[in-house]
């Protein structure tokens, strides 16, 4: 009988997993604001949009013990109000996530983009939430870490930003320090999905 072939599949070494975060590190407590439109006034609506949003609510409720608040069908005025709210209940010890599904706009040639809440008119910006209000909103509110997921068109500086990676062969202590010094940093990064139809 001929030996068993080995290919490159099966040689190659799996993957390791990276050692568990130390538990000195203190990571503060973690918000979601999950919002959802589905139901649009004057736009077509989004059928998948609020079960989307409620399916990744209850992963970040059940799954990783985030404390979070659903905003099924918002108007401007709905989404706006809890960005105040947050603004008045967060601290810097604070992590946000906020997660949005829903209609959304980019102008390819300013690269400027908006949200369309379920109150939004295709021929009018009136009820439109351009990402740079959302910006100022996200400067403002006061916790350390901010990341945006956006089944959406989302421009503006907060795509600026890059994602850190922590160097390989670091020794568990040097890594503990690495994460501890981006842990003070503050940060507002963006996940953004489509770019979304010219506005006009």
């Amino acid at each position: 009988a001929l030996p068993p072939t080995t290919t490159p599949e099966s040689s190659a070494e799996a993957p390791q997993t990276p050692p568990p975060l130390p538990t000195s590190l203190a990571f503060g407590p973690y918000h979601a604001l999950v919002i959802g439109n589905r139901d649009y006034q004057e736009l077509d609506s989004l059928e998948e949009a609020v079960s989307d949003a409620e399916a990744i609510a209850a992963l970040l409720r059940d799954r990783y013990d985030f404390e979070v608040r659903e905003l099924l069908n918002a108007s401007r005025y709905d989404i706006l109000s809890i960005l105040n709210q947050l603004r008045e209940e967060l601290t810097e010890k604070h992590n946000l996530l906020i997660y949005y599904v829903g209609h959304s706009v980019r102008d390819r040639e300013t690269q400027r983009s908006w949200w369309q809440p379920i109150d939004a008119e295709p021929d009018s910006r009136a009820n439109w939430i351009s990402t740079r209000v959302m910006n100022d909103h996200l400067d403002l509110i006061p916790a350390r870490h901010i990341l945006v997921v956006a089944d959406a068109a989302y421009s503006g500086f907060l795509t600026r930003s890059s994602v850190p990676k922590l160097p390989q062969g670091m020794s568990q202590e040097k890594r503990a320090d690495y994460i501890e010094q981006i842990l003070e940093k503050r940060s507002r990064l963006v996940m953004a999905s489509g770019a979304g139809p010219s506005p006009f």
